[in-house]
């Protein structure tokens, strides 16, 4: 491909599992990539599997996107090194669980302030550089930020935060040429997941038996639907969730 025509995305907390996936499948579809992992720890993991990619000029960014000047550097490093941003993926997430009881407000400020807060401040900053070409920005979510979840209060309120911050610069940002929409996974099988599951004493065969298509979510799934929502074909697509759960909403 053209080193001109290639679309430059970021992805943030892309070290592992979705956001992994979601760097390879770009890689395989001729992106140029910056990616981040929150720890110097995960960053030298993340540069490790970059031997893998096709594409050998992606760059690797350490950044906690609950601190607002790490963003700032993050999109200056991206700005000096690929250029124009086209697309903006905000995969960086955490979760918590148990009784609602229990939740300690410093655990409930660190799930706001990477979930919601930094999904606020990344979509801002490539917003901006997005308003005179045009754009396309994935947030991923939850279906627990449509369907509440016992003894999951913070991470349910904190998707339903996200999603509805989404959907309304979606309406917004619009008439610019950029859209924003959503990827709502269910049970996706993901390190996410397995501490999920330890974490509610919940086995994995208990929730393959709530999922109406029979299995648990591959991350190459969730990877498909962010790259269709990116791509050209998704051009008349803005505001929606697309949900990615084998029909678990509903069940």
């Amino acid at each position: 491909m053209d080193p001109d025509m290639r679309k430059t995305c970021l992805i943030t907390g892309a070290s592992r599992g979705i956001g992994l996936a979601i760097a390879r499948r770009l890689d395989r579809h001729g992106y140029r990539l910056a990616l981040t992992a929150q720890s110097k720890e995960s960053w030298q993991r993340l540069r490790g599997e970059l031997a893998s990619f096709t594409a050998k000029d992606h760059v690797p960014i350490v950044c906690d996107v609950a601190e607002e000047q790490q963003i700032a550097a993050m999109f200056a490093q991206t700005d000096a090194t690929l250029g124009r941003l086209d697309a903006l993926v905000f995969n960086a997430g955490i979760h918590h669980q148990g009784p609602a009881t229990e939740i300690q407000a410093a655990d409930w400020d660190r799930l706001f302030a990477i979930d919601v807060r930094g999904a606020m401040l990344c979509c801002r900053e490539a917003a901006g550089r997005m308003a005179a070409h045009g754009g396309s920005i994935v947030v991923i979510g939850s279906i627990a930020g449509e369907r509440p979840i016992a003894k999951r209060a913070c991470y349910c309120a904190a998707k339903a935060a996200e999603h509805a911050y989404a959907q309304s610069v979606a309406l917004e940002w619009a008439p610019q040429g950029i859209r924003v929409n959503i990827v709502a996974p269910g049970p996706i099988d993901t390190d996410f997941l397995t501490e999920a599951l330890q974490a509610l004493k919940l086995s994995s065969e208990e929730v393959l038996r709530l999922v109406p298509l029979g299995r648990i979510g591959t991350v190459e799934d969730v990877a498909a639907a962010v790259h269709y929502l990116l791509s050209d074909e998704a051009s008349f697509v803005t505001g929606a969730v697309l949900r990615i759960d084998g029909g678990r909403i509903w069940s």
